[in-house]
């Protein structure tokens, strides 16, 4: 009588590797830390601390009430002309003076200039009636062949426009590596705001981390 044993283990030889594609599924493990940050983009009043800087000053200067000082053989005079006067509380149609000084400090804080265009009524003379903020990126100083100065902006709509230097008020500050314009703030400001910007991720990051259960 032949007996036949129970096969206990099954012996095979192992198949070979095969490289197979990658089916974009990736496994991370729940107590992995992302160290990856995101570089500051360059816009100074996108920071919260910046805002929180630039903003009493901006109230401030909003405060402020713009005369028009006039010197001549009658002596002294504040507002003599009624025009100028009304142009000092209501310098355009959608804006009241206290907005526009605001938009005007702003603007000079954050890149160092700031720009208006001053409207005039050609038919009386060229007396200014309104006083217009101009939102631009991009500045450059040109001059016509009679060497008039001339500003041609970029505005944030995309469009291009070129004005007389004369019918331009323009502020500006740090007036000091550039030959016409003021400088602009944020190339020195880069460094620190990287730092805050990477402390302000870390922060988020550590945070969201620690509600993550740890297998």
């Amino acid at each position: 009588m032949r007996f036949r044993l129970p096969r206990l283990f099954n012996f095979r030889s192992r198949d070979p590797t095969v490289s197979r594609p990658d089916n974009g599924t990736v496994l991370q493990m729940v107590n992995l830390y992302n160290d990856h940050y995101l570089s500051w983009n360059g816009k100074l009043y996108e920071s919260d601390i910046v805002m929180a800087c630039i903003r009493p000053t901006v109230k401030a200067v909003g405060k402020l009430v713009a005369k028009h000082i006039r010197t001549g053989p009658e002596g002294l005079q504040v507002n003599p002309m009624t025009n100028i006067k009304m142009l000092l509380r209501y310098p355009n149609a959608k804006m009241t003076m206290q907005l526009f000084s605001e938009k005007m400090a702003f603007y000079l804080i954050t890149t160092g200039n700031a720009f208006a265009l001053v409207q005039r009524d050609y038919d009386s003379g060229g007396r200014p009636i309104g006083l217009i903020p101009i939102d631009c990126v991009t500045a450059e100083h040109l001059t016509d062949k009679q060497g008039e100065d001339m500003i041609r902006f970029g505005l944030t709509n995309g469009k291009m426009i070129t004005l007389y230097y004369s019918d331009i008020v323009h502020f500006r500050q740090d007036f000091t590596n550039e030959a016409f314009f003021g400088t602009n703030p944020a190339p020195a400001l880069t460094d620190l705001m990287e730092c805050v910007g990477t402390i302000d991720q870390g922060i988020v990051k550590a945070v969201k981390n620690s509600g993550i259960i740890r297998w």
